[in-house]
Formats: structure tokens, sequence, C-alpha cells
């Protein structure tokens, strides 16, 4: 009976000690994505301005070969005047269970 009581208990130790590594390292990983994500958005904040045209903006985004899609309703007060957003995406998280992508 000892010898099943500790190899349950070292069975436990194990996959805690798994559980906490994959932990670390995804935890690492969700960093790196955030200070690529906050890279991109600095890139974007510097080179773009408020006020600028709508042809300006898209002629940036081509030169910088940076995919991009018009959407409505993302500012819903600018949305009722007409006006459809450009957004680009600057990255992927992991999406939960009950969603197909999440972008960011």
């Amino acid at each position: 009976m000892k010898r099943w009581g500790v190899s349950v208990s070292a069975f436990f130790v194990i996959a805690l000690l798994v559980l906490g590594v994959h932990h670390a390292l995804a935890r690492r990983a969700q960093q790196e994505r955030e200070s690529h994500y906050k890279a991109a958005l600095l890139s974007y904040s510097r080179d773009l301005n408020p006020g600028m045209k709508r042809k300006e903006v898209e002629d940036y985004l081509h030169a910088k070969n940076a995919p991009f899609r018009q959407m409505c309703c993302v500012d819903v007060k600018k949305f009722s005047k007409g006006v459809y957003d450009d957004l680009t995406k600057i990255g992927a998280e992991n999406a939960p269970w009950f969603c197909s992508e999440k972008n960011v």
C-alpha cells in the first residue's frame, strides 16, 4: 500500500511540475507577443496622425504592405455618418474554445 501511495504522490508532483513549466512558457510567449504589438502600435502612432486624410493612411498601409479592410460599425457614431473604419491586423492570440479566431 505504501508504494501505491508514493506512486500517486509522485505522479501528482510531476503533473504539477509539467503544468508549472507549461504556464511559464505560455506567459513568456504572451509577453513576447505583447512587445510585438506595442512595437507595431508605436510605429503606427509615430507615422499616422489624427486628422490625416483616409487616402494618406491607405497609401501608408499599402506602402508598408499591411493588409487592411474597411469595416462598418467599429465606431457607431462615425458610422451613422456613413464612415467606414480601416482595420489592419497586427497579430493573433489563441482563441478561446467558443471563437474561431482572436485578432489583435
